[in-house]
């Protein structure tokens, strides 16, 4: 009994216990990210202060307010700091794989590679395509709302044909008009074309209007196909195309902006040294900045040619005043690399397809090792134009086919893929990528029992506390002591409800289906764009695939 009261004696109670509950939540509202977790576990009191909706209120205002993440108004605070998080980070992505069934519907388009895929509000609009059966200029739309399951909606084409190609890109240029331009006319990617034609859009009756508008005369433009495509931030109705190929030896300007209203260019004054001639590559606006990614040279995308594995990036703040684009190259850091992949799969390649979340460029597919043996990825890649760095997220689910020339479009948290070439055929679709995992986040209960954490009073040896997460919080402690903050607003007059939200995380993924012969229009003897037949009835049946002499 001695012995107990005289090491009890030493046991010196925690700082933290003379603080009211009001100053203890600023303290806390200071923490990382990666520590909430761990301190709501630490103690009844801790936990109790920040399941308040007002903490989590004013740490997602804190760290995601302006952003853009789509992330439900309706939610909790808590929760919609959870989902927020997961996007941020994208530390674990979810492959969803409705192809088989979507692609039996008679509605759905057939296999395709160098095809427009582009958003229209609540639908993916393809359009144009290179297919088993030649070139297509038939126009498909899936209904966005229904992922992640696939509803594809008949499609009611008027007026002329848009031209005949493909490696064309479709780009939104208004609330109901979708730029179509450019494009090859020919086998083995030949023929770019420098025409633009404008799709008007509606929906009638439940099915959609694609109203081909009459030719508007030559666009400025260079002939090019297999390029990207980018709405200004700063004016939608102007368009930025990047890299591509032609049939010159130099290929197109590396950057072109269009007016879409005044139907002509705009002169551009580069700085710095522009990318090396490429196509097929990443690309992405964030925070206006343009930034290139990967690609290729040559003018085959299986016979020539070297992949790039470099990283350019293009200040646009002034590009509307003066014309001027700033080009820097970024230097190479190369990906933690699963052990797993070959050992030249490091950056990006050639023909990957990629879309914009927050501050990453999230990209799939494309090449490795140059294409020598006809080598492809089924790897997501990210790259943080924060931090200038690659990373290869978790993948919980089954993955689509190794591809490349795939096409991605970004609906709220979705990536929705479209097509691809593989060695035994064209891929359908739709493949589709959740980038909003926190389902599969760990909580703090299942933190708990994981790390075997035992809720028993802490001894602290009276030499002091050793903890890291101790001194942090004593750091924050000590500039209040100190004076430097004058004011504190915790709101805790406001009347706020307690959310408890303890549910365990359910991580079981579910409904996949692996992809099988029904995603691919198969043709052994097909490889490449070596001969093109033109289709002229382009109402595809897939399930009747004449082979390509």
């Amino acid at each position: 009994m001695a012995a107990a009261l005289a090491q009890s004696a030493l046991v010196e109670p925690s700082p933290f216990e003379t603080l009211s509950d009001d100053l203890l939540f600023v303290v806390l509202s200071f923490l990382r990210r990666q520590d909430l977790p761990a301190v709501m576990a630490t103690c009844r009191r801790f936990r109790d202060i920040m399941a308040t909706p007002l903490f989590w209120a004013r740490a997602y205002q804190r760290e995601f307010a302006g952003q853009g993440f789509p992330v439900p108004e309706d939610l909790p605070p808590r929760e919609k700091y959870k989902h927020a998080t997961a996007l941020d980070s994208l530390d674990t992505v979810q492959w969803h794989l409705p192809a088989v069934a979507a692609a039996r519907q008679p509605t759905a388009p057939p296999g395709a590679e160098g095809h427009g895929w582009v958003r229209w509000g609540d639908y993916g609009i393809f359009c144009g395509a290179f297919t088993m059966r030649g070139m297509t200029t038939q126009a498909y739309a899936l209904d966005l709302r229904a992922l992640p399951g696939a509803v594809w909606v008949k499609v009611v084409m008027a007026g002329p044909r848009p031209p005949n190609v493909y490696g064309h890109t479709i780009t939104q240029i208004s609330e109901s008009d979708l730029l179509y331009y450019g494009g090859c006319e020919f086998g083995g990617y030949r023929g770019a074309i420098a025409a633009a034609v404008v799709l008007r859009m509606g929906v009638r009756d439940g099915m959609v209007q694609c109203t081909v508008q009459p030719y508007r005369g030559p666009c400025g433009l260079s002939t090019r196909a297999y390029h990207t495509a980018h709405v200004l931030p700063q004016d939608p109705t102007k368009i930025l195309m990047v890299g591509g190929l032609d049939d010159s030896e130099d290929g197109p300007p590396f950057l072109e902006l269009f007016d879409t209203v005044a139907w002509r260019t705009v002169p551009l004054t580069p700085i710095g040294e522009p990318p090396a001639r490429r196509y097929g590559h990443a690309a992405g606006i964030v925070n206006g900045r343009l930034w290139v990614l990967g690609g290729c040279s040559g003018d085959d995308i299986r016979r020539s040619g070297e992949d790039h594995r470099d990283v350019h990036v293009a200040d646009l703040c002034a590009i509307l005043d003066t014309g001027v684009v700033r080009w820097i190259e970024i230097p190479q850091v190369a990906p933690v690399r699963p052990r797993r992949l070959p050992q030249f799969h490091r950056l990006p390649g050639r023909e990957l397809c990629s879309v914009v979340m927050g501050s990453k460029i999230v990209m799939f597919g494309g090449s490795t090792n140059h294409m020598q043996q006809d080598e492809t990825t089924d790897e997501v890649l990210i790259f943080d134009t924060t931090t200038m760095t690659y990373k290869y997220p978790i993948v919980a689910s089954t993955r689509p086919m190794a591809c490349v020339s795939p096409e991605a479009i970004l609906y709220g948290k979705y990536m929705v893929l479209y097509g691809g070439w593989t060695l035994e055929g064209l891929l359908r679709g739709p493949s589709i990528l959740d980038l909003d995992c926190a389902h599969l986040a760990p909580d703090e209960a299942e933190l708990l029992q994981r790390r075997h954490w035992r809720r028993k009073p802490r001894q602290v040896s009276s030499t002091g506390h050793g903890s890291a997460l101790y001194q942090q919080l004593a750091a924050v402690f000590g500039m209040y002591a100190s004076g430097q903050f004058s004011q504190v607003d915790t709101g805790g007059d406001e009347d706020e409800d307690e959310d408890e939200d303890d549910e365990d995380a359910d991580a079981a993924a579910a409904g996949f289906e692996e992809a099988d012969d029904d995603q691919i229009d198969h043709d052994e003897s097909w490889h490449g764009h070596d001969t093109m037949e033109v289709d002229e009835d382009d109402d595809v049946d897939d399930d009747d695939v004449d082979e390509v002499d």
